[in-house]
């Protein structure tokens, strides 16, 4: 007979309430949508569709832009070529464990007419709520 230890036990009960409560936006996720069938009877132009294209263009578009950019940056960080390498990890993975709402919040305040990219130039301060400044988010 095979034994569970205590150990696991002990971190499965405590594992169990965090594991319900991320589980509740799923549950009703899936328990809110009835089918996808109006997905497939949408009318070409409506803004469900729209919204969907510019959501695959710009997801793709940006994966790109990771992929040219962040391969480089990728190997120059696991080469520790300088002594700022401390601080070249700090900043790439400080937007990781930020809310997208304060990066969000970050990018609009560094890019709108007062911001101090949206001052140098005029064509920075017209970059919140396009197209570019969907793809600079999701980079």
């Amino acid at each position: 007979m095979n034994r569970i230890p205590l150990s696991t036990m002990i971190s499965a009960a405590l594992a169990l309430p965090l594991l319900v409560l991320l589980s509740i936006p799923l549950i009703t996720l899936l328990g809110g949508v009835s089918s996808i069938g109006w997905l497939i009877t949408a009318p070409a132009g409506s803004s469900a569709i729209e919204a969907l294209t510019l959501s695959l263009q710009t997801s793709g578009l940006s994966a790109l832009a990771i992929a040219l950019m962040g391969t480089p940056l990728a190997w120059l960080m696991a080469r520790k070529v300088s002594r700022g390498g401390l601080l070249l990890r700090v900043m790439v993975m400080t937007p990781m464990f930020l809310p997208p709402s304060v990066v969000g919040l970050t990018l609009l305040s560094a890019f709108n007419r007062e911001g101090w990219l949206g001052s140098l130039s005029e064509s920075f301060s017209e970059v919140p709520f396009s197209v570019g400044a969907v793809m600079i988010a999701q980079v």
